[in-house]
């Protein structure tokens, strides 16, 4: 990629799962092209990649392993919980930034989910 930006050639962007060969520029929603995931990943149940089966979270907007997820929920239990909790916003005051280390949550096992949501 080094190389390629040094002869002033432009990369393509494309979706991160492995093996999938979609345009990001040429689907034309930004949203796909910031996440680099096109929409039929955005979407799927599962995605397989080398450290198991992963889903992209709505409320992350990243790609997280599928047992962080509740049946076929399309946001992670940790955003659930969050929205659950976070009090309402009322006019006029910011919201908070998520922490840096954020995207890699699931790395750390000491950062277990504490909040258990009802499936009911």
């Amino acid at each position: 990629q080094q190389q390629a930006r040094l002869a002033g050639l432009k990369l393509k962007r494309m979706c991160q799962v492995p093996g999938c060969t979609a345009d990001l520029e040429a689907i034309d929603k930004p949203y796909c092209s910031v996440k680099r995931i096109c929409p039929g990943h955005m979407k799927a149940d599962a995605i397989p990649f080398a450290s198991g089966l992963m889903r992209y979270c709505q409320q992350c907007g990243i790609l997280e392993p599928l047992s962080l997820f509740d049946d076929f929920k399309r946001s992670c239990r940790d955003s659930l919980c969050r929205r659950v909790k976070r009090p309402a916003i009322k006019e006029g005051r910011v919201r908070r930034k998520r922490p840096a280390s954020f995207s890699n949550r699931w790395d750390d096992t000491a950062n277990a989910t504490s909040c258990h949501m009802y499936a009911g």
